[in-house]
């Protein structure tokens, strides 16, 4: 989640005193902090001129919260109601419910939707056990999103009563299914800023960064030269589900030699779930490699073709970014290797080794694979209860899959780099 203060006592830029920015690095060459303002620009701040919102001296702090939530500014807008919060008093917590389900926290969203019902006035509850249903639906909890919804009296706004209908129907036509099985459940949230989804779908033609395209297997004139013995730069602005890095990937991968000097790519998005995904995406090639390298990358020893055979380290990597990226299901084996390397992620103090970024961006992106592993989706079987497929047909779909998966014989790795925006 990203860390905000509230900007005191700066004379050099006066109007920006009381403002929210959110903290993204220190300098240290500087020892300023880099904030960003609302507005989206980047400047140094000292310390002294940066303050804890309870310590800011701000009236209006709800009212605040309510102006950064309008604006979609939802992170900033939770620590406003979180100041904002007094004895006797429901609506900081009530409006940080809201911003909490904007932003995918459905259990501390269920949390201050329980503790504001404790004193609101009855014609607020009904609005209170709405956004509380639709957390529970977006967490899973069907059952229990029907019962909030029968709580509230009167007419619902139109998305819950979309999502009401549509808990109804699922329930009443496949009550055995698995709960995750959400294909027909209505948007609840206008415009979210960072759901907890595990990946975004882009809807774009897969292109090298290198530009150009071969005619007749002849390179046209429009493509980026590479003669091999300058480091390649290359930066994705909105990254989306990685297409482009790999194509890009595929590209250089055909065209550098293996002695070139490293290949440095910036990936930029902004959305640390988006990100997070990706650097998975990155982790398995990462482990692709070092299979076909013969099981240890670092000391040069070669797999080539004969690491693809069935059952092989190799194969079983090369299946697993086949799920992650393409697959429809996750077979158990390959679920509990995703499941592995997830954790992994979730349990490192510090970024892979291929990959650099500041500490703000592993902070982000730490907390969204420690949201993913304990997810029920990372421990239900998803492959039996969704589609019906029993281990033995997984596990067999695996060896028949495996021995005919193909693959560059030695992939190798370069050094790359991940930036939120």
């Amino acid at each position: 989640m990203p860390h905000y203060k509230i900007v005191a006592g700066l004379q050099s830029r006066p109007a920006l005193n009381g403002a929210a920015v959110e903290i993204r690095q220190l300098d240290e060459t500087s020892g300023r902090h880099v904030v960003r303002t609302a507005d989206g620009e980047m400047i140094k701040l000292k310390a002294q001129n940066l303050v804890a919102f309870a310590d800011a001296g701000v009236s209006d702090m709800r009212e605040r919260g309510n102006a950064a939530f309008t604006a979609k500014r939802f992170y900033e807008a939770i620590e406003w109601y979180t100041a904002a919060i007094s004895p006797g008093d429901s609506r900081p917590k009530a409006n940080r419910a809201a911003a909490f389900l904007e932003v995918g926290d459905y259990g501390a969203c269920e949390k201050d939707v329980a503790d504001a019902l404790l004193n609101v006035e009855p014609d607020a509850a009904a609005k209170l056990y709405c956004r509380l249903a639709k957390a529970q639906a977006y967490a899973g909890k069907y059952d229990e999103a029907l019962e909030s919804f029968r709580k509230v009296s009167g007419e619902v706004d139109t998305t819950s009563a979309q999502l009401q209908a549509a808990l109804h129907r699922i329930r009443d036509q496949a009550p055995d299914c698995c709960p995750y099985q959400a294909s027909e459940l209505p948007s609840c949230r206008a415009g979210p800023m960072a759901a907890c989804e595990f990946y975004t779908i882009s809807n774009e033609d897969p292109k090298s960064a290198l530009g150009g395209r071969f005619v007749q297997h002849v390179e046209q004139a429009d493509r980026v030269a590479l003669d091999g013995s300058r480091i390649v730069r290359i930066f994705f602005g909105g990254v989306g589900d990685g297409r482009h890095v790999l194509s890009t990937l595929i590209d250089l991968r055909r065209r550098l030699p293996s002695h070139a000097p490293p290949v440095e790519m910036t990936l930029n998005d902004v959305k640390a779930e988006t990100l997070a995904r990706d650097l998975l995406l990155l982790t398995l090639l990462h482990d692709l490699g070092v299979s076909l390298a013969g099981g240890d990358a670092r000391h040069g020893a070669g797999g080539g073709a004969d690491s693809m055979e069935p059952n092989s380290p190799a194969a079983m990597a090369a299946l697993q970014l086949y799920y992650v990226y393409l697959g429809v299901f996750v077979p158990p084996e390959q679920h509990e290797r995703l499941s592995t390397a997830i954790h992994r992620l979730a349990s490192s103090e510090a970024p892979p080794s291929l990959v650099s970024c500041s500490e703000v961006t592993w902070r982000a992106l730490r907390g969204v694979f420690q949201g993913w592993a304990t997810s029920p989706l990372l421990t239900v079987p998803l492959v039996d209860s969704m589609y019906n497929v029993s281990p033995d047909d997984g596990s067999e779909l695996t060896r028949d899959y495996a021995g005919t998966a193909g693959a560059p014989q030695r992939l190798r790795w370069r050094r790359s780099a991940v930036a939120a925006s």
